[in-house]
């Protein structure tokens, strides 16, 4: 995982998976105690972010590129970035976008080919989420 302190989409364009990044145990990632809260940008994953980290939980932010990111998921992770800033949460970014589309579009599209009726999105449940958890409980 990587801690996003960036201040331009360009500065979090360069977060990929070979830049090093803080281990986990480290006081800026998860901690024994410490609850990920993987946000979006939306208001359900903020809302939950905010009141933990005010209730004073021991918590981090987790957001992952599902897609390749270009300018507006750009934005948004500086949006993000930003507000984990003032809330004093340490936050995370990770590309999932070439994981995502091997472990999930992939399977997705050759199953709809083969004339099966697959669910995506209950793959990437199983799939997706533990791997963005894993990398910091690992």
């Amino acid at each position: 995982m990587h801690t996003a302190n960036a201040t331009t989409p360009s500065e979090l364009h360069g977060i990929t998976a070979d830049t090093p990044s803080p281990r986990p145990g480290t006081p800026e990632s998860s901690g024994p105690g410490r609850l990920a809260v993987a946000v979006s940008g939306g208001t359900d994953s903020l809302m939950s972010l905010v009141q933990l980290a005010r209730s004073g939980q021991p918590v981090i932010a987790l957001h992952a590129f599902f897609l390749p990111p270009d300018q507006g998921r750009l934005a948004v992770a500086e949006a993000l970035a930003g507000i984990c800033r003032r809330l004093g949460v340490p936050f995370f970014v990770e590309d999932l976008s070439q994981v995502f589309d091997r472990e999930i579009i992939t399977p997705f599209a050759l199953a709809y080919a083969s004339g099966l009726t697959p669910n995506p999105c209950a793959r990437c449940n199983r799939r997706m989420i533990i791997i963005l958890y894993g990398m910091v409980y690992a």
